[in-house]
């Protein structure tokens, strides 16, 4: 009887244990103990040493590159118990993705694998060393691969190998921002599953490929941004599945093929900027499903009203600017119910403006300016007020509007009144009219700056002050609505946005309430806030909710440790002195700001194009377009946030005050925000120092003034400035700091940053075309806390840089070399040590810190650098999806203000974006000593298309 029971358990025992095997089965656990075939991992090792170096061993992933440990960059999959690879991404896709060494090399093994089906490189062929692509080896990924991917690689350079047809299972080609050259492959048309051809933006020459009717099966072509001449092929009429067509900003010629009317499933056909004529083709009534339609800048010519433009009722987008069209608007562009943007500029239109273009529903740009427009704009006022500066009609002498039925302030811009001989007789008449354009006047959105989510009331509008510049209610107690917004060419047209504020995550204690500012602090009381703004990808599965929920704790978090940048400034007035000093209340006010902005019409290279003359959408951006100096702190937050949903991203807007932080506080900052918002915050990582060094300690900055009125100057707008944005590879600043060390006889050589800005004073000097007496200075950023002694570390948190300058006359600075100019920046650098800093500060204790001007708009002889390429923005990961791009808002940028940043290619390159009155930019771009050394490559800055 004891054996049967002793044999009973043992068997009960063994059936939980099979049971519990079997359990661990079916949910997967014993996948883990799968391995990779001993070929395939050191297949897959070799092939990754020859792109990242043979110091990467792959040593510590346990049990293989597929297993608990996967490698960044790499996938799997489980074939016959084994591990295979199937995705290998290689580049600095992520912080800890495979980057490149300097000397890449394609290696046998990467060919090797039976089952890779993707394979993409992105900014990995960037350093000196010129790289092509292998030509005989691609056939062996033929009948596995189905995705291929280089993207930003300036050094891949070449022609693309013919062997790419043999890619029989090739369903996506995307090859962006390289160095690629040659005519396209016409063997392309062998790869018949391909459903994406993407080859933008490389130095692709030639025809396009005449035998696209093989690629029955594909839905984006893309070839925009190449020297592709010729003509556009019939062959494009048997694409018809396609969706998308770009092929802008070539050289292509001839007219548009009758051919297009095929396709019927297009929604986008882009051609602008090429040398397209023979007039607008009526086949593209027949493009039922097109969304999309910009032909802007051709010699196209002919007829406008050659098309019946009723027909196209999904159209959404229509550019057909600077095409050299004749005849007048036609009517039946009113038809268009889903049209939201118009585009007729700088044509040879004539006729009046038809009053039935206010009735399209949809509408929210209409641009017919550059014309010859003549007669009455009879539009009523509620139409100025939709569209505000989204309407243009400057340009066209003969056209006039009725100044009695509206007020100054809903009036046309550059559109004069009529004379009233003219309002009382025919619309047509032309007799009496004024020519030239009105000065144009910026209408600024304006919300008050303290409020909370609860405190908003549309329906109250006594508590928003300005509301008669356009913002209604409507979207309930939480929202409003802008209907007009700035003069800009594509316009962020918010549809709602939400201010809430965001305090600490625990109260500060009481002897960290008061957080005094240095010397250096309160000289930038006149300055603009400084406005970083950072551009990410929208992920398939983007749930705002969730997203904004985690940066709000997280910023939360993150102001524990920056406490003063949820305060506010505060003056003490000493009336017997007749002076004030002041502090930052790290108590006071309900914390930072935190703006939820939505603006579906705007694209992400629409934020990041190059041509920065947009100031005033980039600027709505931040802060909802609110101008304020750092001396507003008193009443505003001193740390803002904006989030603005994009069509196809998000952009993330960040105003800090400049009195509080410079800007190494400022990224220390965001490398603390951001770790706790990616969960890799830790004790290692370094906090800020939030105290008076020993020398400051008990030394209290005082300003010569009792009130604000005394020495509060606003930044002033005399005048129109234009930006553009300069890109220069590692080779160019290569080449430039050789030419500035060439007469140089010093220890050591003159930096490069240094050399950079050297060259740049001076062409923008001989841009300017000063007198040569006419006094010029340069300035550089410098961070003055190394240069202390003992020295500061670089976590001690406000205000420690100072400009470096150097002044001469213009005449000396163009008839001497680079190397003259650098070194005397050089010098400028070199005199900021221990001595001249406590000087700085002694001045400031005895007679009041020297206040910084405000910004101004008016020509100036002076070049001012901003930032420094040393900022690595790409730290700043507190975005939803990938961070592709950064964007600077108008803080501080006046006339001869160089904003320098961390370029977009990596491996030492830098970007300037640079303001400049018009006529200065325009002879800075034909300056061809200057352009002989920027990046042909510019047309989008940190810009990675996403398809």
């Amino acid at each position: 009887m004891k054996n049967t029971l002793l044999s009973k358990s043992r068997c009960s025992i063994f059936l939980v244990l099979l049971l519990l095997l079997q359990g661990l089965w079916c949910n997967g656990e014993t996948d883990n103990v799968a391995e990779m075939e001993k070929t395939e991992k050191e297949g897959l090792y070799n092939a990754i040493q020859g792109f990242v170096g043979n110091s990467w061993n792959g040593s510590y992933l346990y049990p293989d590159p597929c297993g608990w440990t996967p490698i960044q960059g790499v996938s799997c999959d489980l074939l016959n118990d084994f591990w295979y690879v199937t995705d290998l991404n290689i580049g600095t896709f992520h912080d800890n993705s495979l980057t490149c060494t300097e000397n890449p090399e394609f290696r046998p093994q990467l060919f090797e694998f039976k089952h890779l089906k993707s394979l993409s490189f992105y900014n990995c062929f960037s350093s000196h060393k010129l790289i092509t692509l292998p030509t005989d080896k691609w056939v062996n990924l033929g009948s596995c691969l189905e995705s291929l991917e280089f993207r930003s690689n300036p050094s891949l350079i070449g022609e693309l190998p013919s062997t790419f047809g043999d890619l029989k299972m090739l369903q996506s080609l995307v090859i962006i921002e390289n160095g690629i050259s040659g005519n396209l492959p016409s063997n392309i048309g062998n790869l018949r599953q391909l459903k994406r051809l993407v080859l933008s933006e490389n130095k692709f020459t030639g025809r396009v490929f005449d035998n696209l009717d093989s690629l029955s099966e594909l839905l984006i072509l893309d070839l925009s941004r190449n020297s592709l001449s010729g003509y556009i092929p019939f062959s494009i009429g048997y694409l018809n599945s396609l969706l998308k067509l770009d092929l802008s900003n070539n050289l292509l010629m001839g007219h548009i093929p009758e051919e297009i009317r095929y396709l019927k499933n297009l929604t986008l056909l882009d051609l602008r900027n090429n040398n397209i004529s023979g007039g607008l083709t009526k086949s593209i009534e027949e493009m039922s499903s097109i969304q999309e339609m910009v032909l802007s800048s051709n010699q196209i010519g002919g007829e406008i009203t050659n098309i019946n433009w009723e027909k196209m009722q999904n159209l959404m987008i229509l550019d057909l600017s600077n095409l050299g069209l004749s005849g007048e608007v036609p009517n039946s562009l009113s038809k268009l119910k889903n049209l939201r943007y118009l585009g007729l500029s700088n044509n040879i239109l004539t006729g009046n403006v038809p009053i039935d273009l206010a009735n399209m529903p949809c509408v929210t740009s209409i641009y017919v300016d550059g014309n010859n427009l003549t007669g009455v704009l009879n539009f009523g006022p509620g139409f100025y007020r939709k569209l505000g500066r989204r309407f243009k009609a400057w340009n066209n002498p003969n056209l006039c509007y009725i100044g009695e039925l509206m007020s100054s302030e809903h009036a046309p811009l550059g559109v004069d009144p009529c004379k009233s001989d003219v309002v009382s007789g025919s619309s047509g008449s032309k007799s009496g009219l004024r020519n030239g354009p009105g000065k144009v006047q910026e209408q600024l959105v304006w919300i008050p700056a303290l409020v909370k989510s609860k405190d908003i009331n549309p329906d109250n509008n006594s508590s928003f002050g300005l509301l008669k510049h356009g913002i209604n209610g409507g979207l309930g107690r939480d929202y409003i609505r802008v209907e007009t917004w700035l003069d800009v060419t594509v316009v962020a047209n918010f549809c709602k946005y939400r201010v809430s504020s965001i305090e600490r995550e625990t109260e500060v204690d009481e002897d960290k309430r008061v957080h005094h500012l240095n010397p250096f602090d309160v000289s930038r009381l006149l300055m603009d806030n400084s406005q970083p703004g950072y551009l990410y990808t929208m992920p398939s599965n983007f749930t705002p909710s969730s997203y904004l929920e985690l940066l709000r704790i997280s910023l939360s978090r993150a102001l524990v440790h920056f406490y003063p940048l949820a305060g506010r400034l505060v003056s003490v007035p000493n009336q017997s002195e007749h002076s004030c000093y002041m502090y930052v209340d790290c108590s006071k006010g309900s914390g930072a700001r935190f703006i939820h902005a939505s603006a579906f019409d705007l694209t992400m290279a629409q934020v990041l194009n190059p041509d920065v003359n947009a100031s005033k959408l980039i600027q709505s951006l931040f802060d909802l377009g609110e101008a304020s100096i750092n001396h507003d702190g008193h009443t505003r937050p001193l740390l803002s946030v904006q989030v603005t949903e994009l069509k196809d991203g998000v952009f993330l807007g960040v105003c800090y005050n400049h009195s509080v932080v410079d800007g190494t506080s400022l990224f220390h900052f965001n490398r603390v925000w951001s770790r706790i918002f990616t969960g890799t915050f830790s004790q290692s990582v370094p906090l800020p120092i939030v105290k008076q060094p020993d020398f400051l300690i008990g030394r209290v900055v005082k300003l010569p003034y009792l009130t604000p009125e005394e020495f509060v100057i606003r930044p002033t707008t005399e005048g129109d400035l234009m930006g553009r944005r300069f890109q220069f590879s590692s080779q160019s600043l290569k080449k430039i700091k050789a030419i500035a060390n060439s007469d140089v006889k010093t220890s050591r050589p003159i930096s490069t940053f240094q050399s950079l800005i050297a060259f740049v004073w001076k062409c923008i000097t001989r841009a300017r075309d000063l007198n040569p007496g006419d006094m010029t200075t340069c300035g550089l950023p410098l961070n003055l806390r190394q240069r202390f002694n003992p020295p500061l570390t670089n976590e001690y948190f406000g205000n420690y840089a100072i400009k470096a300058k150097a002044t001469v006359k213009a005449g000396d600075l163009l008839v001497n070399s680079i190397s003259w100019a650098a070194t005397l920046l050089n010098n400028a650098v070199k005199s900021q040590d221990d001595r001249s800093a406590r000087d700085i500060i002694k001045q400031a204790m005895e007679f009041g810190p020297e206040l910084v001007p405000p910004t101004r708009t008016s020509r100036s002889n002076d070049v001012i650098v901003a930032s420094s390429p040393r900022f690595d923005y790409k730290e700043s990961e507190f975005g939803p999806g990938e961070l592709i791009g950064y964007r600077a808002g108008c803080g501080n940028k006046g006339e001869g203000k160089v904003y320098a940043m961390l370029g977009s290619q990596g491996h030492g390159s830098i970007n300037l974006e640079i303001r400049l009155v018009p006529q200065t930019i325009d002879a800075l771009l034909l300056d061809n000593e200057f352009m002989s050394f920027v990046s042909l490559n510019n047309s989008h800055f940190d810009f990675v298309s996403k398809m």
